[in-house]
């Protein structure tokens, strides 16, 4: 099993399995269910946790680090 880091250049597709870290030390797992037009990465629809990839990307997201698990 592989952890690939989320950064430019990454592609992020629907129904690739994700680890994320948000905050201080709160670990999420989840599928990409929807990547919205806007750059939205919705990992649980249910409890509507996403995203925002250009913010994630510079670095101005409350989620600190996205792994992609292949």
């Amino acid at each position: 099993m592989d952890f690939i880091p989320l950064t430019e250049g990454v592609e992020i597709k629907v129904g690739d399995a994700i680890l994320v870290k948000r905050g201080d030390d709160e670990i999420v797992f989840g599928k990409v269910a929807v990547h919205t037009q806007d750059n939205e990465i919705v990992y649980n629809k249910k409890k509507n946790q996403y995203f925002n990839l250009a913010m994630y990307l510079s670095g101005h997201s409350t989620h600190k680090e996205v792994y992609i698990i292949k």
